[in-house]
Order: structure tokens, then sequence, then C-alpha cells
């Protein structure tokens, strides 16, 4: 997938290039290009060994959020650079150190996870990355639906049947408490950082799609933009666009239209 007229070579592991509403997204590509701006003046002076590879229109602001999360100083290096361990350039890739490199974000959540954010169990390693791979290998294809030669079309959120995987995570997060409100257990995860940013991207460049009929995962959502990291990560613009929008879905929620339709929870039962 390639944004529209993104000049790195990022392929695979790209947002979205959603090229049937270039109009309406603009304003979104812009803020994500601020994203990226935000990561790079909040890290660069970081004399760390960790190096993330990423651009504006990447999945590396992802990444760059849950190392804002755990605290883990990091560079932000052009995805051009002659260094990108990818091998096929492409973006998010990461250095920590002289030796270690690893590309895809998954891959990337769930090393950063394991050496500096408390994975130390095989256990606590499979609680966590389930849901990253899940977040790559199931959540991603159902919010962005894409043609053959994989450019991005449109969005499941919009269709008027529930899609299966927002039903499964709409379910999963009604079952938990405000003491416990995300994904894993015992708090914010390398799960969370993968989901919440997909779940947010579909805000950003489909400003037309509600997630309303999912109020749980409003909630969720709204849980994960209103991080400090998410903002340090993403830009202020971006971050506060994105709380306005969620903020409009919980509200309409709350409407008695919407609460009539809530089903959800009913289907695939």
């Amino acid at each position: 997938m390639r944004l529209s007229g993104h000049v790195s070579p990022v392929n695979n592991n790209t947002l979205p290039a959603l090229h049937l509403q270039n109009r309406k997204n603009v304003q979104g590509r812009r803020l994500l290009a601020c994203a990226c701006a935000a990561s790079s003046s909040s890290s660069s002076s970081s004399t760390g060994h960790v190096r993330l590879y990423g651009s504006s229109g990447s999945r590396s602001p992802l990444v760059s959020f849950y190392l804002h999360e755990i605290n883990v100083p990091f560079e932000l290096i052009n995805p051009r650079d002659e260094t990108n361990p990818h091998p096929m350039g492409q973006v998010p890739a990461l250095r920590d150190g002289l030796d270690l490199e690893v590309w895809e974000s998954g891959a990337i959540l769930m090393y950063l996870a394991d050496k500096y954010g408390g994975l130390d169990t095989p256990e606590k390693r499979a609680e966590v990355g389930k849901w990253v791979v899940w977040a790559n290998a199931t959540l991603d294809p159902c919010l962005f639906i894409e043609t053959p030669e994989g450019k991005v079309i449109d969005t499941s959120v919009r269709s008027s049947k529930p899609a299966r995987p927002l039903v499964v995570l709409e379910n999963h997060l009604a079952s938990k408490t405000d003491d416990d409100p995300y994904v894993v257990s015992g708090g914010f995860s390398a799960a969370d950082a993968a989901i919440g940013s997909y779940l947010l991207y579909v805000s950003l460049f489909f400003p037309d799609v509600s997630y309303a009929a999912y109020p749980n995962i409003c909630k969720y959502m709204k849980l994960v933009c209103t991080r400090d990291a998410y903002r340090e990560a993403f830009g202020a613009p971006m971050t506060d666009s994105l709380i306005a929008k969620v903020d409009d879905y919980l509200n309409e929620c709350n409407s008695p239209a919407q609460q009539a339709k809530s089903v959800i929870g009913k289907l695939f039962s």
C-alpha cells in the first residue's frame, strides 16, 4: 500500500493510499505529516542507540507512540538513509545498537516490549503478542479494504453489517473494567499501540465514517488518543482533531436512535 505522492520506497507496511477519497483526505495527510515532524523533533536530540526509520504516511508513528510510552530515547531516521536495515527499503524499521535489526511494525513492537517493556516471560509475551499479530493480520484488513493492486478503497467500519473483527474487539472491550480498560490486563501495552493506532487512522483518513455502532471501541479510542505519549508521537494538531472526532462518536453513541440499534453484542454469539 502506498500513500499518494509518497516518495519513499514504502509499500507493504504503510498506511492506506486512499485514492478514491483524495479531497476528503487532504487534511488527514497533512496531520499525519505533522505527526512525523512531532516525533522527529521530540527525539532527534537523543543520544541513545535506538534508531527508528520512518516517514509520514507510514506506520512508524505507532512505533514512536510505544517508544514514548516506555520512555526509550530514539532517533528518527529518513527511510532513504543507506543504513535502513529493511531488505526492501521499507518502513518502519529499527536498529538497536550496532547489531540488532528488526522490521515490520508488529515485530518491532514485540522486540521493544520484550527488551524494554517488561515482557520478561513467555506467558507475558504470548498474551501481548497474540493481540499485536491479530492487529496486523485480522484488524488491519478489516479496517482498510484493498483492491488486488493494494489500493485502499474503503473501510469495513462503514458497512451496515458489523464486521466480525470489530464485533470481537467490541465484545472484548465490553468485558473490561474502568480499573483495567486496555486490551491486555495490567495496563497499556504494545497491543494497544497497534490496535488503538489502527482504529484512529480510520478516523483520520475516512472522516465521514463513524464508530458510533461500537460504543466500547469509541471509549477505548478516547483512552488511547488522550495519552500523553500519543500526543508526543502524533503531534498536537492531529491528536486534537482525533479527540474531537471521537467525542462526536461518543455523543452519537448516546443518542436514542443509536442506542436502539445497539445489537452488536448479540451478533456472532
